[in-house]
């Protein structure tokens, strides 16, 4: 590796058909869109040597993102504008490069200070109203958790540990259809998906909800707690 190198941090999207690629799957598309981009990535030393990277936290299959971040270390300076048009030029429709910038050694990794994430869901009311969604929201909130299952095993989610505020809840742009937004807090203990907290609304008791069902779900930014 070189005596110095150069950490740049990378926006791009996940969207369209391939929302449905998991997130190693994203990186090793993203590794070959360094490749071809021909600029100068640093490489690891040691035995399994490879190109020096770190991605922000993972997107759940089936999610689109607007705002996701992984950060790349070059043994050369390149200018941002032009590693930016590299890079634009050698991706695939599907995962664009939306800005490039340098960061310093001190500012820490995606996954330590993009703590936050901001989602939007689209929800096919399937006949119910507005209200109804509501409802169930205001429910869920109340009872203050929601159960989900990881590798076989069960697990309650505190709401007041991962919902910093109440989700806020509109018409969707199209008719019948209902639009969420919400924003994440992830910590130590992980991260509330919103399909968990969706599925927990829309079986909710006695708000007829039974022929709504989840259109999208789009993490639209990840974000830093304001200081």
């Amino acid at each position: 590796m070189a005596e110095q190198s150069f950490r740049m941090r990378i926006e791009y999207a996940k969207t369209g058909r391939l929302r449905y690629l998991s997130h190693l799957e994203v990186v090793r598309a993203m590794e070959r869109v360094i490749r071809r981009s021909g600029l100068p990535v640093a490489l690891s030393q040691g035995f399994n040597v490879h190109m020096r990277h770190a991605f922000g936290p993972a997107l759940p299959v089936g999610t689109a993102g607007l705002g996701e971040l992984y950060d790349i270390w070059l043994d050369e300076y390149v200018p941002p504008q032009k590693a930016h048009s590299r890079l634009a030029a050698a991706t695939v429709p599907g995962l664009p490069v939306r800005s490039v910038c340098y960061l310093g050694k001190e500012v820490p990794s995606v996954q330590k200070s993009h703590v936050l994430f901001d989602y939007l869901v689209v929800v096919e009311l399937g006949g119910a109203g507005l209200d109804c969604l509501e409802g169930a929201l205001d429910a869920v909130l109340e009872e203050g958790s929601v159960t989900t299952v990881k590798k076989g095993r069960e697990k309650s989610l505190d709401l007041a540990v991962f919902l910093p505020m109440r989700p806020l809840v509109r018409c969707g742009a199209e008719p019948g259809t209902a639009e969420l937004s919400m924003t994440v807090h992830a910590g130590e203990s992980g991260s509330l998906r919103p399909e968990t907290l969706m599925s927990a609304i829309l079986t909710s008791p006695g708000h007829k909800l039974e022929g709504a069902t989840v259109v999208s779900v789009t993490r639209t930014a990840l974000r830093e707690p304001e200081q």
